[in-house]
């Protein structure tokens, strides 16, 4: 996982934990999927950081230089996001 550009808070640092961040959900989102999870059923336990594997992930991000409130708050930002459309396309608006 990318980490921050600098540890300072500099504009875009939101969205650049966001897009750190979406990769890991896309992971934790097709897991839940090959354990039988429908997609949205997925995304909703995701948004509600209640995966065990969330955990993992903000532990990632915290490894990477993201603070844990960070990465917990761009969960549940690209969790929303991914209730309405396309990680990627999302992301670049």
């Amino acid at each position: 996982m990318l980490g921050p550009k600098s540890n300072d808070d500099y504009p875009g640092r939101r969205a650049d934990c966001e897009q750190a961040i979406s990769s890991g959900i896309e992971d934790l989102i097709e897991q839940a999927t090959l354990e039988g999870r429908t997609e949205q059923e997925a995304e909703a336990v995701i948004e509600g950081t209640s995966v065990p594997g969330v955990r993992d992930l903000i532990a990632e991000a915290v490894d990477a230089g993201w603070s844990a409130e960070e990465a917990a708050d761009a969960i549940k930002v690209v969790s929303n996001k991914l209730q309405r459309g396309p990680i990627g396309k999302e992301l670049d608006k």
